[in-house]
């Protein structure tokens, strides 16, 4: 797997302390379990709606079309139009979906709207859990179709704004990718 560019130089510390931050949301005895695994290449399965909670993008949003084929090039240009740098992690083996990691604390996000239900985008928090891959696993390996960081953690705590869901919905992604390009 390469690495992406926000964790190309300098990569050891901010995945060390994005790494850190994330452990937080597990309880202390299992942290060094989740550690573990990480340093193996494997997912974690950890808890939402404590530290983050999550919003789940179907592949029908992102790539605009449902002949569209998986293609993660794209699919990369509209999570970056869409969430600027805010940490989105892809599964390529779920029919290709994407999860936003979002603050655990946003009023009235977890209900979600009714553009969010039309487009089965679903708000994930306090109850559901989410795979979450090492962080620098920050690239599609089509051999393992592991799930990964299509927009890595590149801060402890900086999350996608919930109010860019809307956005990602209400505006094309062939649009958000002309916006990525430009």
């Amino acid at each position: 797997m390469t690495a992406h560019p926000e964790n190309a130089s300098g990569g050891q510390a901010v995945a060390g302390s994005a790494e850190h931050w994330l452990l937080a949301a597990l309880d202390a005895k299992d942290r060094d379990d989740a550690s573990a695994q990480w340093r193996k290449g494997q997912c974690v399965l950890m808890p939402l709606g404590g530290l983050f909670s999550a919003v789940r993008l179907p592949q029908d949003l992102i790539l605009g079309h449902h002949d569209r084929q998986w293609d993660p090039a794209v699919a990369e240009q509209v999570i970056a139009a869409a969430f600027g740098s805010g940490p989105v992690i892809c599964d390529p083996c779920r029919i290709s979906r994407w999860y936003a990691l979002v603050p655990a604390a946003t009023p009235g996000w977890h209900t979600g709207t009714d553009n969010w239900r039309a487009a089965d985008v679903i708000p994930l928090g306090l109850g559901s859990y989410i795979s979450v891959p090492p962080v620098d696993a920050t690239a599609y390996d089509p051999r393992t179709e592991a799930p990964y960081w299509s927009m890595p953690l590149t801060l402890p705590g900086a999350l996608c704004e919930p109010g860019h869901v809307d956005r990602l919905i209400t505006t094309t992604p062939d649009r958000l990718a002309q916006e990525a390009q430009s």
